[in-house]
């Protein structure tokens, strides 16, 4: 499956549930290749936007990056 591009520029790394069903969490890069935690409001993506928001920005530090997705719930 082929990464998907926010209309922000960034691209989703990787994605899984989060604590709702409308609600996902997701670890991407940025367009200045910088790495970022979002939760992702999948209503808001059928309306034709993001739906991010509650961002982790960690810069260039992949691993705090995945710590912090893989702790978000």
């Amino acid at each position: 499956m082929a990464n998907e591009t926010l209309k922000n520029g960034a691209t989703i790394l990787k994605r899984k549930k989060g604590l709702s069903n409308y609600l996902d969490i997701i670890l991407a890069i940025t367009d200045h290749n910088e790495f970022v935690t979002w939760t992702q409001n999948l209503n808001d993506k059928a309306l034709g936007h993001d739906g991010t928001f509650h961002g982790g920005y960690f810069g260039k530090d992949l691993q705090s990056a995945l710590d912090d997705f893989n702790k978000r719930g």
